[in-house]
């Protein structure tokens, strides 16, 4: 089973107070949104926490890597908490959604947890490639090479 098929079978969600479809609240009005794999060929998903000292220090890099990747991936972010994000958003100018409340089951399901961490997602839902840490050194040439962009 793809994780794609695990984040929206009934039964994963049975336990959530989401429906099936739905992965995760939006930052500012709080409806629960669907993160829709399918509208491009992937989609990258950058995940972190307000409160992380990477998180900050890496905002200019993920900001490079969205604007050099915006018209051929989609980008998302993904807060593992909602109590100071509209702080960090306004402090580094993100420039692409960002999606708060993530249920518990997709943080394990996609084994989120360390920040800053970026995911490939497939059009059918498969992690194409996973990145956990700031985009420095060996990492840095690995996602530049990977994306075709300099950061």
């Amino acid at each position: 089973m793809t994780l794609f098929n695990q984040l929206h079978s009934p039964a994963l969600f049975r336990r959530s107070p989401f429906k099936n479809t739905h992965f995760c609240h939006g930052l500012l009005d709080g409806a629960a949104v669907t993160v829709d794999f399918k509208r491009s060929k992937a989609t990258v998903l950058y995940v972190f926490a307000p409160t992380c000292q990477w998180c900050k220090k890496h905002a200019a890099a993920i900001g490079a890597l969205a604007a050099g990747v915006g018209q051929r991936y989609p980008v998302l972010g993904l807060s593992l908490a909602k109590q100071g994000t509209p702080e960090f958003l306004a402090s580094h100018s993100v420039t692409f959604p960002v999606y708060t409340e993530i249920p518990k089951e997709v943080v394990q399901a996609y084994r989120l947890g360390d920040t800053p961490h970026t995911l490939v997602i497939s059009r059918e839902g498969r992690v194409l490639a996973s990145w956990s840490g700031a985009y420095i050194g060996s990492l840095q040439k690995t996602i530049e090479g990977y994306f075709g962009v300099k950061l």
